[in-house]
């Protein structure tokens, strides 16, 4: 069984290796997408759109995973390139994905947008501030800030005009779960529900402590759901 996580807008693969090190029972290699832009492909353009990017993940990961079981896991921005991913997978591979978890992130049907001018500079350092999960010397460093701002801004544009690809039965995967935070005041049952319309069956929410970046908290609890729910799912189909 493979896990393949999706990044926030602006984050780096390295945010997950909490992922990557843990000693799962039932998933035996974790691999983190890199988006485009930063980290081992700072040389590459950034992408202007989710569908743009999920066609690179797909390419990318399809070979990743091969003819294993594969759990698909994204964060925030993360959430919708998982989902369009996942659709162009499951036609290159022939599989349907085992279970996608949507963490932190609306459901992607009638999405309106991040709330604010993602084009701002100073309504970006602003969404930085009250998401939080960023260390403060992004903010306070002036050379910081001309690094990172770009990244996360480019990313911020591009989820502000993400429109979903509409899915229909055949299309969706085994088992869909939600995960956010409590304290994610952008994220409700109200609007995560329509997630379950990407899976055959719908697992449920599981809510942790803490906000957006509920993971600073709970990397633990989140790893631990993970393996339940692949167990629990397994179980089922046993």
């Amino acid at each position: 069984m493979k896990l393949i996580v999706f990044p926030h807008a602006g984050g780096f693969s390295g945010y997950y290796n909490f992922m990557k090190n843990n000693k799962f029972d039932s998933i035996d290699e974790v691999y983190i997408f890199e988006y485009p832009g930063r980290g081992l492909k700072s040389d590459m353009p950034f992408v202007k759109s989710i569908q743009q990017v999920a066609k690179l993940a797909a390419l990318e990961v399809g070979n990743i995973i091969g003819e294993d079981n594969y759990i698909l896991f994204g964060h925030s921005m993360g959430a919708f390139v998982m989902y369009e991913t996942m659709l162009i997978l499951q036609k290159k591979l022939g599989k349907k994905a085992f279970c996608v978890i949507s963490s932190g992130q609306k459901a992607p049907f009638g999405y309106d947008g991040v709330g604010f001018d993602a084009s701002s500079n100073n309504a970006v350092i602003q969404y930085i501030k009250d998401m939080g999960g960023t260390n403060d010397i992004l903010i306070q460093n002036e050379e910081a800030r001309n690094f990172f701002i770009p990244i996360i801004q480019n990313d911020l544009i591009v989820a502000s005009t993400y429109n979903a690809t509409d899915i229909d039965e055949s299309e969706k995967c085994e088992n869909i779960a939600v995960v956010y935070g409590e304290d994610d005041t952008g994220i409700t049952d109200e609007n995560t529900k329509e997630w379950c319309r990407v899976g055959e069956h719908y697992l449920g929410r599981k809510i942790f402590r803490g906000g957006h970046f509920y993971m600073n908290e709970c990397s633990k609890e989140l790893t631990s759901y993970i393996e339940e729910v692949v167990k629990n799912v397994l179980c089922l189909n046993v």
